[in-house]
């Protein structure tokens, strides 16, 4: 995230030839995002990366004017041109499809590890929370043992718990029993890391202890300890068990979408769409199914064709 703000900046600098913060201005803001736009439209920089660099260059210059002697010369209605236009939003959108798993690819990853440790076991249940929650990675790799109810089959992503939310939200989230198994496996480990002698406030999903000199040589450790799991190891995780599979596509951040897609299936009234919003932390059901409710050319030819079929003439 660090880097790439700095590079958000950098890009800044460089169109602005490193001119002082305070001089900041509605026309060169303008003109910097006319040409973020311009390299769009010339397929010379993705749409998602453009509105990462205004996303990060408008919370940057927000934290700024915090600052001493910053306040009267960065002004908010000037900040505010940073956000994206409703031209980039469209472009974002109409980007190739959206690749994510379905629940039956989920199930062949899950079954694809071998349980033989309980490093093994930590592996399964991950898919299983991914899925079944829709939960950020972020949010995961924070998640204390205390935020899950075993008798209502909740997680409560409380940032005062140290958990890891988008813009810092408390989002309760009951899970959705997409599979029996994978629901099942989730409340087996629960149960496990207790037994285990795991306090509340330990992780969900913990960390390994570190590899072992024996003999002449170093061996893997078999072992998990108390401390949290990195995102980049979960990352890690994530991505050896999708690839093994031979599913080369699918990032963390996948398995939100295929939670979604599988939720929207199962919603009959507007009452079940906000609902499914709130659950993954939503306050607009735009926001969820603008966002992550997409449908490939091929799921829109099926379901108007399916539409044809009910007309009667």
């Amino acid at each position: 995230t660090i880097i790439q703000i700095e590079r958000s900046l950098n890009r800044w600098d460089d169109f602005n030839k490193n001119v002082n913060y305070k001089e900041f201005c509605e026309q060169a803001t303008l003109d910097f995002k006319h040409k973020l736009q311009g390299e769009v439209d010339n397929n010379k920089l993705k749409p998602g990366t453009a509105k990462s660099i205004l996303r990060n260059l408008h919370k940057f210059f927000h934290w700024l004017r915090l600052n001493t002697g910053y306040k009267s010369k960065v002004k908010p209605l000037i900040i505010n041109i940073l956000k994206p236009t409703r031209k980039l939003n469209i472009q974002i959108n109409n980007q190739s499809d959206k690749i994510y798993p379905t629940l039956q690819q989920v199930k062949k990853i899950y079954d694809s590890i071998e349980v033989n440790t309980i490093i093994d076991e930590r592996d399964r249940v991950i898919f299983s929370v991914l899925l079944l929650t829709g939960i950020r990675i972020e949010a995961l790799s924070t998640l204390r043992l205390d935020c899950f109810n075993l008798e209502t089959l909740t997680i409560d992503q409380d940032p005062r718990k140290g958990v890891k939310t988008k813009f810092g939200k408390r989002i309760k989230t009951t899970i959705l029993k997409f599979d029996e198994k994978l629901s099942t496996n989730i409340i087996d480990w629960y149960k496990k890391l207790i037994d285990m002698g795991y306090g509340l406030q330990d992780p969900f999903i913990p960390g390994v202890e570190s590899n072992r000199f024996e003999g002449l040589c170093f061996m893997n450790s078999v072992e998990l300890n108390k401390k949290f799991i990195s995102q980049g190891r979960l990352r890690q995780i994530i991505k050896n068990h999708c690839e093994k599979v031979g599913y080369l596509d699918f990032t963390p951040h996948s398995f939100r979408h295929a939670h979604i897609a599988l939720a929207g299936k199962l919603a009959k009234t507007a009452e079940d769409i906000k609902a499914i919003s709130m659950n993954i932390g939503h306050k607009d059901i735009a926001t969820t199914f603008n966002c992550y409710g997409h449908l490939t050319q091929s799921q829109i030819e099926s379901t108007i064709s399916h539409l044809n079929n009910k007309i009667n003439f």
